[in-house]
């Protein structure tokens, strides 16, 4: 105690971070190497076309040269990457199979798809690499070839598909999210599991009873059935010794929950035990009911919270150091806009971004899917939806921000540009010092991020992520996709996220730091994206209270929506916390911009 009484508590809180990072991450280690049980690998192969595919390989430490075990392909959905898949992965081989989880070609670590048009047109490699990854799983020693299966979520459902119809070998096939497949259509399929999201969005904008209607009606067509008042679902037809077994497993989830509900994880599990290992339908289903998965993805949560909070001390404690001290200054006393007016201005910058958000993103990425085909520099394919996004936000309020600040700063005590946390000029040597020790500053903060994030990816095989990509270590041409977005994301966030939040619409100071901390962060939020949450809630509460479809049919985005929205949160109470500590918005703005492009291009479908 006497050791810590000596430190101070910017140190201390910092190193209370770190402790609490790297044991939520040895946690997620040993629960994905079930304790020793599971011997898990990055691999990288290369596919016919000479492209680089990896993944992370789940060994069970019984499978060997002279007991080779079944295996288990799993593929990811659009914009997700091998580890969307570790749910169901890691219960696999806690249960005694070799399972694969890949990142499919333009996904995470794997190489991207250079003819961009082809891959939306359909005319390249349909499995995405997945063929190549499949016999390589078959071709391991370990691993019994005459008992292999694939799972596939959404995107990696067509893949899934692509791969049974040119292998026939396969014993069985998981299908997560949308409903019962046509199996005329798909007749190559053997042992056809659908993971049946009852609260499917994206591919059905029908109400719940209509939904199930039809998909009963389409059980009732495969199985031969008289009609739909027939047919069950979480009931199993057929038999697995002929490849005829289906099952129609109806769970509650959302299409993103498919990846990591219980049921549909416990589900996938149970069919692969049957289908692979003889295990009965009961034994498999008892089995699969005891699941580690979720204390993985709750430790990966954690250790990526408090990763971001411990940049508080981080920047309390670099700020004193002289040659970065210079860049703060007091908190400017006015408060611009107050009362109503400054719920009014709020609203409405928050309707604007929910309005523009039903259109522009879908917009982005169709534009950018022609334009990455004839000027391959902005890649991301997803992201150029939320670029568009950003550029056509950050124009508004910057249109908004001069037409105020030009009425807002006549008279003699009028508003300044110091007012809303900027420099007036940077031609003077002071500012430009200022701002260059900001960036340096803004650098030495994503250098510590990133370093944590990498060791934990590297020596533990753990990713700072929930459900989605969030954090992890780039790829080269990654690095180069991070270092062009920053120029377009930028202006967002020093303008909508800096000046417009910090300064036209900045709130007065209250009776302790940290009171003032969470009353400006959380009317921040509210000015930024309460209009998307109320957008997600009508989307969602009524499909899920009264049985209707999907509201608004947000489609692709509306589904990220739901990712971005705490995240986007957690990010702006980091550049509050910025704000406060320096006065003025630069710090903010910059690590908001640095993040948010990480998380696009280290994650997103390139």
């Amino acid at each position: 105690m006497s050791i810590l009484a000596r430190i101070d508590r910017n140190t201390q809180f910092l190193i209370l971070c770190l402790v609490l990072i790297g044991s939520s991450t040895l946690i997620a280690s040993a629960i994905q190497n079930d304790f020793g049980a599971i011997d898990v690998d990055y691999i990288r192969i290369v596919d016919e076309s000479g492209q680089a595919v990896t993944g992370k390989l789940y060994r069970p430490l019984t499978a060997t040269e002279d007991t080779p075990a079944p295996a288990v392909l799993l593929l990811h959905g659009m914009n997700n990457d091998k580890d969307t898949e570790g749910p169901a992965a890691l219960e696999l081989a806690r249960r005694g199979i070799v399972a694969l989880a890949i990142d499919e070609i333009s996904h995470g670590d794997s190489d991207r798809v250079v003819d961009i048009l082809g891959y939306f047109t359909g005319t390249f490699d349909s499995t995405l690499g997945g063929n190549a990854s499949y016999q390589w799983l078959k071709s391991l020693s370990f691993v019994d070839e005459t008992r292999t299966g694939l799972v596939g979520h959404s995107m990696g459902a067509g893949t899934a598909a692509a791969i049974a119809a040119t292998n026939p070998d396969h014993r069985a096939i998981v299908i997560q999210a949308d409903g019962p497949y046509n199996l005329t259509t798909h007749s190559y399929m053997n042992n056809y599991l659908a993971v049946w999201s009852f609260y499917e969005e994206l591919f059905t904008t029908q109400t719940r009873a209509e939904w199930l209607q039809d998909s009963l009606e389409m059980i009732a067509y495969n199985e031969n059935l008289t009609s739909a008042n027939d047919a069950k679902a979480d009931f199993t037809y057929g038999s697995f010794g002929d490849g005829s077994a289906h099952r129609y497993a109806k769970c509650p989830c959302t299409h993103p929950g498919a990846t990591w509900n219980s049921k549909g994880i416990s589900e996938t599990t149970a069919w692969m035990l049957q289908a692979l290992m003889g295990i009965s339908e009961s034994e498999a289903i008892t089995s699969s009911s005891a699941q580690t998965y979720m204390i993985r993805e709750g430790a990966t949560l954690f250790a990526l919270i408090v990763l971001v909070i411990s940049l508080i001390p981080l920047t309390s404690l670099l700020l004193e150091i002289p040659f970065f001290s210079m860049i703060t200054r007091p908190i400017p006393q006015k408060a611009p806009i107050q009362g109503r007016s400054w719920w009014l201005f709020a609203t409405i910058n928050s309707i604007i971004g929910g309005i523009t958000f039903l259109f522009l993103p879908m917009v982005g990425m169709m534009l950018g899917v022609f334009l990455g085909a004839y000027a391959p520099i902005f890649l991301l394919v997803t992201g150029n939806g939320l670029l568009l996004w950003f550029l056509v936000n950050a124009l508004i309020a910057c249109i908004s921000y001069k037409l105020w600040f030009r009425k807002a700063s006549i008279g003699v005590d009028g508003i300044t540009h110091e007012d809303t946390g900027r420099i007036k000029t940077i031609r003077d040597p002071e500012s430009r010092e200022i701002i260059t020790r900001t960036i340096l500053l803004s650098i030495a903060l994503f250098s510590y991020m990133y370093i944590v994030v990498g060791t934990s990816q590297q020596f533990l095989g753990i990713e700072f992520r929930y459900m989605w990509p969030v954090f992890k270590l780039f790829t080269t041409e990654k690095f180069g996709q991070f270092l062009i977005n920053i120029i377009p994301v930028f202006p967002f966030f020093l303008i909508n996220g800096g000046v417009f939040a910090y300064g036209m619409l900045k709130l007065p100071e209250s009776s302790t730091p940290l009171k003032t901390q969470m009353i400006w962060w959380f009317k921040i939020v509210f000015a930024m994206e309460s209009t998307l949450l109320v957008m997600i809630l009508i989307n969602y509460l009524p499909m899920f209270i009264f049985g209707t479809g999907p509201l608004l049919a947000m489609g692709l985005y509306g589904i990220f929506l739901m990712a971005y929205l705490p995240i986007f949160a957690g990010i702006f109470f980091i550049m509050t916390a910025f704000y406060i500590k320096t006065g003025r918005v630069y710090l903010g703005s910059i690590m908001g911009t640095l993040l948010v492009v990480w998380i696009m291009t280290a994650g997103m479908l390139i």
